[in-house]
């Protein structure tokens, strides 16, 4: 009974260890469909759902990112930041974090200097193993958070993962509490329409 509870649990290991970039992998492999009238209709089903018709104001909280540097969520109030709520051991926020650095790598030259995305770990590992796993991942040019002591996902009231956010003009506008295709042509035209 052992052996098998032993092997049970390594299979588990193996599955959830490899499944993540599988994930990924079949979701962009489904690119084609990202063009077609229904999962347009879908996206903008899910943004006028995701909206915030009583927007309020950025937290005036100041972090640390990974790298040290310290930065106040008021000073991205000249962008439109997006904020994702994460964890290494979520599948779904991982694949979403994935996305949302190949939407931001996606970004004419122009455009790069009005958005902002923050990525909020809310992991309870150090923060040498998110940095370790976002190495993995190949996630660029995104600010990494390690929201230890939960302060970010209490200010945001973030009830699942993985969980976004957009604001614009120091107000959060809109909550997606579900897998938005960022790196698709539908959703960065929509985000690039909120510019302006």
């Amino acid at each position: 009974m052992f052996f098998f509870n032993l092997l049970n649990y390594f299979l588990f290991l193996v599955f959830i260890i490899a499944m993540p970039n599988n994930l990924y992998a079949s979701i962009n492999k489904q690119d084609s469909d990202f063009n077609s009238p229904q999962f347009k209709a879908h996206i903008e089903d899910i943004f006028v759902k995701s909206y915030i018709h009583n927007p309020r104001k950025i937290p005036r909280l100041t972090m640390n990112t990974l790298n040290n540097n310290e930065i106040n969520l008021h000073n991205f109030r000249t962008k439109l930041l997006i904020v994702l709520f994460w964890a290494t051991w979520d599948v779904a926020s991982e694949c979403e974090l994935q996305n949302l650095s190949e939407f931001f790598a996606n970004l004419d030259d122009e455009l790069l200097d009005k958005f902002a995305i923050l990525a909020v770990s809310l992991d309870f590992k150090g923060s040498a193993s998110i940095q370790q796993r976002i190495n993995e991942l190949g996630v660029k040019n995104l600010l990494i958070i390690h929201d230890s002591d939960k302060m970010l996902r209490d200010s945001f009231d973030v009830k699942s993962l993985p969980s976004s956010f957009v604001a614009k003009d120091g107000k959060i506008i809109l909550h997606f509490s579900e897998h938005l295709a960022w790196s698709s042509s539908v959703v960065s035209s929509i985000m690039v329409s909120l510019i302006g």
